[in-house]
């Protein structure tokens, strides 16, 4: 993942509902 935010280091996952979300946190998890 790029730094796009500088010094920032929250990165913020949002998806449709709660399973989505979990999903998206877990495939960019497993891609890290």
């Amino acid at each position: 993942i790029t730094d796009p935010y500088g010094d920032c280091d929250i990165l913020i996952i949002a998806g449709a509902d709660r399973d989505a979300t979990r999903e998206a946190a877990q495939d960019l998890i497993d891609q890290l």
